[in-house]
């Protein structure tokens, strides 16, 4: 996880820093849920923490994210992975959590590589029906209750 490598490196140069309204980070990478990932692993959350305290009057996004390797109709693994992800950024000051695709053919394109995807709605078009898929679920927990303003309440 090159985050806080490229934040420190940013943020250190003071003439660059001062134009930086934030930083913004791609979920990719994590051994549990990518084939191709390194084993050692890359979701490290506790980066996002780390750029925090480098700059915390600097803002934290996470600026794309989704599921590779198909639509993964009805999995509620990718809903968890998401749920779990999105707590374990907001509870190290991330701002914002953005989805790539929030809505995909049933094959999980079109994309311009060939990338087949999973989305929070999924549009069979060979039966004119919408699919509302179990990360769509998590992702509405989330907007109905985290609301502009809102603040976080830290427990364990």
């Amino acid at each position: 996880d090159d985050l806080f490598l490229r934040a420190h490196v940013l943020y250190s140069d003071s003439e660059a820093a001062e134009f930086l309204w934030g930083l913004g980070w791609h979920w990719y990478g994590d051994p549990r849920h990518e084939f191709w990932a390194d084993p050692a692993g890359q979701a490290c959350f506790d980066n996002v923490r780390r750029v925090h305290e480098l700059r915390p009057d600097k803002h934290l996004w996470v600026t794309e994210t989704c599921q590779e390797l198909g639509p993964h109709i009805g999995d509620w693994a990718v809903a968890e992975r998401y749920a779990e992800s999105i707590i374990r950024d907001f509870n190290n000051w991330a701002e914002a959590w953005v989805d790539w695709n929030m809505i995909l053919n049933e094959h999980g394109g079109p994309n311009h590589v060939g990338n087949l995807c999973s989305a929070p709605v999924l549009a069979d078009t060979a039966k004119d029906q919408v699919l509302f898929q179990p990360s769509f679920y998590a992702f509405a927990h989330f907007s109905r209750y985290i609301r502009p303003g809102a603040q976080r309440v830290l427990c364990a």
